[in-house]
């Protein structure tokens, strides 16, 4: 059995925050990250207490947000964000437009955005709120011929701004199936495909995800909450009294 580690958002050696099933997590951890973020659906958000509480303090649960409106994004947000502060829940939006990209990197509730089309102003944005960009390999492994080339061009100039502006830049499988996930080192492979090299893959695998994960540990109040395993003890203390 693996030794739970510390409640910290500190932590050593790479992570994948982008992971959309609960059942990957042993998968990834043996692979080599030292840290796993699992993004559910919004349907599926009752389970996120239930998975909470089993798991080791080296996982990050959150929800995946998917819409085409930014009203809809705005909805969800208020509808989940007491659970989402009480359980320091990950975050994320899918980019599927412009204007649900730039309204969720203006959202202090958001932690991440998945595949927006960057440019200049989404850039400046992402950097100003501190809202981290994901990139998922599934997206540019899934594709093909014409489809891959346009994929690889738009996450290649997403890499270009990001060494522009500087803003908080994530690498993730977004694996759905064993099949989809990778070791640290795949990444750090393809990663040379996308102009990234050795040392930009291992900063955006380690350090982009530590700020992303202490986000979400402060809330969206700005007061930090409990940490994970301390707030487990709290409640089994209560269920005993």
């Amino acid at each position: 059995m693996r030794e739970m580690q510390s409640p910290s958002t500190k932590f050593n050696g790479f992570a994948d925050l982008c992971l959309m099933s609960s059942d990957l997590i042993d998968d990834a951890i043996e692979m080599g990250f030292a840290r796993v973020g699992v993004l559910l659906k919004v349907d599926e958000f009752e389970r996120m207490d239930e998975l909470e509480r089993s798991a080791s303090a080296n996982v990050n649960f959150g929800i995946l947000i998917e819409t085409d409106t930014v009203s809809e994004m705005h909805k969800i947000l208020r509808m989940l964000r007491p659970a989402i502060t009480r359980l320091k829940g990950l975050v994320a939006v899918r980019g599927t437009n412009p204007k649900v990209s730039r309204a969720a990197l203006e959202s202090r509730g958001v932690n991440m955005v998945i595949e927006p089309k960057m440019n200049h102003v989404l850039a400046g944005t992402s950097k100003k709120n501190s809202v981290a960009v994901a990139l998922t390999l599934t997206t540019l492994l899934r594709t093909k011929g014409l489809q891959r080339v346009e994929v690889i061009s738009d996450y290649r100039m997403c890499i270009k701004l990001w060494r522009k502006f500087g803003f908080p830049l994530l690498l993730g499988s977004g694996a759905t199936n064993v099949y989809e996930l990778r070791t640290p080192q795949e990444f750090e492979s393809i990663g040379s495909l996308l102009s990234l090299d050795r040392h930009e893959v291992r900063e955006i695998l380690s350090e982009t995800p530590k700020k992303v994960i202490q986000k979400a540990s402060i809330g969206i109040s700005g007061i930090e909450l409990v940490p994970k395993t301390e707030d487990k003890k709290k409640r089994a203390t209560s269920g005993q009294s």
